[in-house]
């Protein structure tokens, strides 16, 4: 099992493993603080992992590419409190699954890109990774002040990304529940289709 933690400076990323769901043991860091002054700085958030198979009732296992294993991951600059603005997004690679590190030494979509729109300008958060006929998607939640709307990105090496032109592809809906917020992209698919599952705030509460 993948899991963050909080330890007031910023988030670290760590894996643990099960024999039967209910016990679990050997917890160890999966990717902690970048180097000072660098984009992931304050913490890496792992889990947009590149999986085998997409569809819904299918195991997450995870795929290799080029003899590794491959992860977008959010994080942040600073340390020294939760979700420092600005974020970006970094990707990762791994050689067992467990342990990761940076495959690129810069982020791969930040505030400062040329594509990055207004609605994406205040900060970039967590990614979720598919792949599809040969390319890579990276869906997306960011924020425009205390907004927050999901956005797409496109790839062919899991290196180098565009972001879609009709972004952000999931909007707030004025009066909706996601009026606020529609974050936290999780896409699958179902059948002959694609189904998509998202957080979302508004109306009072959070769905």
């Amino acid at each position: 099992m993948s899991f963050i933690a909080f330890n007031g400076l910023g988030y670290n990323s760590f894996v643990v493993e099960s024999t039967d769901l209910v016990h679990w043991t050997n917890p160890r860091l999966a990717m902690g603080f970048g180097p000072p002054n660098e984009f992931d700085h304050g913490g890496c958030v792992v889990g947009a992992f590149l999986y085998e198979s997409y569809d819904i009732k299918a195991p997450r296992l995870l795929k290799q590419r080029d003899g590794k294993y491959w992860t977008l991951y959010g994080c942040y600059p600073r340390q020294g409190g939760y979700e420092l603005r600005p974020g970006y997004e970094g990707v990762a690679c791994s050689d067992d699954g467990l342990t990761w590190r940076r495959a690129k030494n810069a982020p791969i979509l930040a505030v400062q890109d040329a594509d990055c729109g207004t609605w994406e300008k205040d900060c970039i958060y967590q990614p979720w990774l598919v792949e599809d006929g040969g390319r890579f998607f990276n869906f997306y939640n960011a924020a425009h002040g205390g907004i927050e709307q999901t956005g797409l990105a496109f790839s062919t090496d899991l290196l180098n990304w565009t972001r879609h032109t009709a972004n952000p592809v999931i909007r707030n809906r004025q009066g909706g529940y996601d009026e606020q917020f529609c974050s936290d992209p999780k896409v699958f698919r179902d059948g002959d289709h694609w189904t998509m599952f998202y957080f979302g705030v508004g109306r009072g509460g959070r769905t």
